[in-house]
């Protein structure tokens, strides 16, 4: 029996029983063990294709359905609806139509309320020749009667559509709009002015001139060319920049003068009552005279031998440094606004000369801060130059000097390399 179902399934013959190691026998049960359990977790999980079949996971809670009762319609009466005939206020042919209505609606057109028109009082025979003999109307654009009654047939049928009416408006003459409308407007103003003196016909009023004048403005607004219309929008752009500026300036401009009255208010000394001037020949008192004591003559000082040469007093260094320089809001300013150029030292006709040579502008061309401190001190220096020139001239060789009436041979000649009485000097003295 085994051997024909091996023959069936091609398996062929048996084979002698091996006995399989200790070893083999634990792998291939462990083989054996993996496999078992990879088939448990497949057939645990479902296919994510199945899955989405069934619609997802089911809620945890158990949801009732509910579904929507059908309307009852028994219990609310249906309204009957009739084909009934009805008048439209707004023909005056009296067309009778049908539509469909409810059975108790006894209302009127439903779509009459929207029928509105212009009231447009229209004048008589007696009243246009009372009003054209106010008006006069000279000329070739005179109207006449058949054309005004027109105009006011048109108004009243197309409730002063003015672009139809202007269609619609046959007359000999060809005339524009706007003198259909100063037409209308001025006939209607007399009109109820006759009719009633009291009447406000201030609605009624039409600037002609106006009117033409903005119609051609707006025909010249809508012909420019591109280029025209950017070249617009460039000025226009660069006048609002201009205004942005302007404003800009002011505010600064206002918030510097704040400033400076809010220090001036700060700073301000009070001033005392000063007492009254008095005459200083009178509060002079002279000492009284000795009667024993003669009077003299007051004698002329003499002339001193030598000039003398003072120094000019050394500059004392400042012990202020750049850290400790005074405030912009310590300093002194002037009431008002002064251009920094006119608080420059004042320069002598040397100074200006030594300019002139020099190349050096009489004024500084950009007076910012820095440039005037530095034109200031350059204009120092040099007046210090000047003097110390001035004091040191003729030292190396001595000077020539004359005593005021006194003779050539009492001519002396000095030096002022150093004080009198020194041995310099007095080795010069026993040479002459």
């Amino acid at each position: 029996m085994a051997s024909d179902i091996r023959d069936i399934l091609a398996l062929g013959a048996a084979s002698a029983p091996q006995t399989p190691s200790a070893t083999s026998t634990i792998r291939q049960a462990a083989k054996v063990a993996a496999v078992s359990n990879q088939a448990v977790r497949k057939s645990d999980a479902l296919n994510r294709e199945l899955l989405q079949l069934t619609g997802g996971v089911p809620p945890l809670i158990e949801v009732k359905r509910k579904y929507k009762a059908r309307p009852n319609f028994t219990k609310k009466q249906v309204a009957r609806w009739v084909w009934k005939e009805f008048n439209n206020p707004a023909r005056t042919d009296q067309l009778r139509l049908k539509h469909w209505v409810k059975a108790d609606d006894v209302e009127e057109y439903y779509f009459a309320k929207f029928n509105k028109s212009v009231d447009i009082p229209t004048p008589t025979d007696d009243e246009y020749e009372q009003i054209t003999n106010d008006i006069a109307y000279t000329g070739d654009d005179a109207w006449t009667k058949e054309e005004t009654m027109h105009l006011y047939s048109l108004c009243k049928t197309y409730d002063l559509r003015w672009h139809v009416i202007m269609d619609r408006f046959e007359s000999s003459r060809p005339r524009s709009m706007e003198e259909l409308k100063d037409r209308y407007y001025m006939m209607t103003r007399h009109l109820l002015q006759l009719r009633d003196p009291t009447a406000d016909v201030t609605p009624y009023a039409f600037p002609l001139v106006h009117e033409v004048t903005r119609k051609h403005n707006l025909v010249k607004l809508y012909s420019r060319t591109p280029a025209q219309i950017q070249e617009e929008e460039y000025l226009y752009t660069e006048l609002r920049k201009r205004e942005a500026r302007e404003e800009k300036l002011l505010a600064d401009r206002e918030a510097l003068l704040g400033l400076l009255r809010k220090y001036e208010t700060e700073n301000a000394i009070p001033v005392k009552d000063s007492p009254p001037p008095t005459d200083k020949k009178k509060t002079i008192r002279k000492a009284p005279k000795k009667p024993d004591e003669p009077v003299t003559a007051k004698e002329p000082e003499p002339a001193p031998a030598t000039p003398v040469f003072r120094k000019p007093p050394a500059k004392r260094a400042s012990t202020r440094t750049e850290s400790e320089e005074p405030s912009a809001f310590l300093k002194k300013f002037s009431p008002g606004v002064y251009a920094r150029s006119t608080k420059l030292p004042a320069k002598s006709s040397k100074v200006e000369k030594m300019f002139v040579d020099l190349g050096l502008p009489m004024q500084p061309e950009m007076p910012t801060a820095a440039v005037c401190n530095k034109y200031a001190e350059l204009v120092t220096n040099v007046n210090l130059l000047y003097e110390a020139k001035k004091t040191t001239d003729g030292r190396p060789g001595g000077k020539v000097v004359t005593t005021p009436g006194a003779p050539p041979s009492a001519r002396k000649r000095t030096s002022t390399s150093g004080p009198a009485g020194t041995p310099r000097e007095t080795k010069r003295a026993k040479r002459e």
